[in-house]
């Protein structure tokens, strides 16, 4: 189902856990649809859509755990999913586990920023995301930097302006990754 979540989205900011099948995913996706309508609006004049939308395009927040400082999936109650064991990956996110979803809203660098503590919070939390979750043929349930979700990741370093280390990871992803 393409647009599954979409009426509990604009419901009430999220798309429910248990109702629908990669809810993280699709709130954080629904997000970006919004503000590239919001973009659009803007340029034909639509202030007030564009406002609307921009302000919705922020939704993914409702599905941060500020506790697990992760993306994390919520029922249509409100409440959050419990703890997993390690096999809800696809069903809460699209080819992707809670510690890459983090990064799912480079469309809002600045709000995800903002989640994660500030800039230094966030060049640590992206460390770290390196340091145990870079692929590994030994652990593939991990990055599998060869899969979409990944792959703009490193270059977030730039927008946080560590310039050196995006080119570092860049590097360590091409001769070690391919």
């Amino acid at each position: 189902c393409v647009r599954c979540g979409l009426t509990r989205y604009m419901e009430n900011g999220w798309v429910a856990a248990d109702e629908c099948f990669e809810s993280v995913t699709r709130t954080q996706d629904f997000g970006l649809d919004d503000l590239a309508v919001a973009v659009l609006a803007d340029a034909t004049g639509h202030e007030e859509e564009a406002s609307y939308l921009r302000k919705r395009s922020r939704n993914y927040r409702n599905v941060w755990n500020k506790d697990k400082k992760l993306f994390w999936p919520r029922y249509a109650s409100g409440r959050w999913k419990p703890f997993w064991n390690g096999e809800m990956g696809h069903g809460d996110y699209t080819e992707a586990i809670p510690e890459t979803s983090v990064w799912n809203v480079a469309y809002d660098l600045d709000g995800l920023v903002e989640l994660l503590g500030g800039r230094a919070a966030a060049v640590r939390a992206l460390d770290e995301f390196y340091a145990k979750y870079f692929y590994d043929p030994k652990r593939p349930e991990f990055s599998l930097h060869e899969n979409e979700p990944t792959h703009h990741i490193s270059y977030i370093y730039n927008r946080l302006g560590e310039h050196e280390k995006c080119a570092r990871t860049v590097r360590r992803i091409l001769t070690q990754a391919y």
